[in-house]
């Protein structure tokens, strides 16, 4: 549902900006998503290539497609049960939208992904590196704490957790440095093994 609602904003605000009222300035800060290799050429997708990163693109843009398609056919069955911007959703935006929440999104105690206004804002980090400490409790409230002093002008950052550079890039579009990466990825192709 989550996922849905916002492509039907995105949608509107591509199509008039300043139909989206309150909105506008949230979407102005995420247009354009070009940022994360999912919404780039497949070039780019092309250094995952052989991983489970790459993979699970190729999974996304199936799930997507098949997602988008079947919520699509449903409103326009049952013309009265959905928004028109809804039965209108282009492909393109119900996409955005499901990266956006897979990279944005913090789970819960109850595991739910949720979106935290402000919160999703805070760049990554290595654990080691981040300014800032954040837990999520039973109500999905968001208490975030400095692990230090903070200076005027420090940028504020959190870590997106343990993951690997080619998970990174595959999410966000970005990868740490070499002696910052908590794990590698070794590509063994078992049938040259036997």
């Amino acid at each position: 549902l989550m996922t849905t609602w916002l492509a039907s904003q995105y949608g509107k605000y591509t199509g008039d900006a300043a139909s989206t009222g309150d909105w506008r300035a949230f979407w102005d800060l995420f247009h354009p998503p070009s940022s994360m290799p999912f919404y780039q050429g497949k070039k780019e997708l092309m250094y995952l290539f052989g991983s489970f990163e790459h993979r699970a693109l190729d999974r996304y843009e199936f799930w997507y497609t098949r997602d988008h398609g079947l919520i699509v056919e449903d409103c326009k069955r049952s013309p009265g049960t959905c928004e028109q911007s809804v039965s209108d959703m282009d492909l393109g935006s119900f996409q955005a939208m499901s990266q956006f929440v897979l990279s944005h999104a913090i789970k819960g105690a109850d595991g739910k992904p949720r979106i935290a206004p402000i919160f999703d804002l805070f760049n990554h980090a290595p654990e080691v590196d981040s300014s800032l400490h954040y837990h999520v409790d039973e109500n999905g409230s968001v208490e975030v704490t400095a692990k230090h002093d903070i200076l005027a002008g420090q940028e504020l950052t959190i870590s997106y957790g343990r993951r690997s550079n080619p998970e990174l890039f595959g999410n966000w579009g970005f990868t740490d440095p070499p002696y910052a990466e908590p794990y590698w990825s070794v590509r063994i192709f078992t049938e040259k093994l036997a």
